[in-house]
């Protein structure tokens, strides 16, 4: 597994988030319309170890620290860390193929000039962009997601989700390993969702490819025609 340093530690290039693995208020059922027990999980969790990623977002950081920032706020509080000698290691914000502000907005060189690590989430739009959903197949009635991504959207991203498939099929990887892998491209740390053990082979894939620069310009020139608001609530 490759790695990668964040402060003075070295940890996973690719994190799994577990936000799928709860349940209540917030939860699994309530967000992804499914709930997984802990009998499960376990098998999921334990060759997730066994393959060496033993990166986990409990998103602890939303009731107990800060997330989603814009360039400016992040430069201020890296100013105040600064004066007390505190040094910021890492932001984590929201990136996809179909939401790139951080980029556009600079906040990712930024990073990259301060050695400050980029954690991105929603690499895959909770599903959106893994090409499983679909217009005839749309995500659990009821739930969250279901109302973030209605039938209208998966027919607007359908032009995207073929050109994925394409690329997938050049590097004989799946259609969400490609999205991992461009978030990847991006000198980010993508933080994704896996309830089951047969997905952590999206993970390895897209960390042991590197998309080229022609098919990430084709992936972004694609996503740019594609009208779809992905920004969630909380940004």
């Amino acid at each position: 597994m490759k790695t990668i340093k964040c402060g003075d530690m070295n940890i996973p290039c690719i994190g799994i988030g577990t936000w799928s693995w709860g349940s209540g208020d917030n939860g699994s059922d309530d967000v992804f319309g499914c709930t997984y027990s802990a009998e499960e999980l376990k098998p999921v969790f334990d060759e997730a170890m066994k393959m060496g990623f033993n990166l986990f977002d409990t998103a602890y950081v939303y009731g107990m620290g800060s997330s989603d920032h814009n360039l400016e706020q992040v430069k201020k509080a890296y100013e105040i860390l600064q004066k007390e000698n505190i040094k910021l290691s890492a932001v984590q914000n929201h990136l996809s193929l179909l939401y790139r502000e951080s980029e556009k907005s600079g906040l990712l060189k930024w990073c990259r000039d301060n050695d400050v690590l980029f954690f991105s989430y929603m690499v895959l739009e909770q599903g959106f962009l893994t090409g499983k959903y679909n217009e005839d197949n749309l995500f659990k009635s009821g739930s969250y997601r279901s109302e973030c991504y209605d039938i209208k959207k998966f027919r607007a991203v359908k032009p995207l989700i073929e050109e994925m498939k394409k690329i997938a099929d050049k590097y004989d990887i799946s259609v969400s390993a490609v999205a991992i892998q461009y978030a990847l491209s991006k000198g980010t740390v993508p933080i994704v969702g896996v309830t089951k053990k047969k997905y952590l082979k999206d993970l390895s894939d897209a960390a042991e490819i590197k998309l080229s620069l022609e098919d990430i310009r084709h992936l972004e020139k694609t996503a740019d025609l594609v009208k779809v608001d992905v920004k969630t609530e909380w940004e």
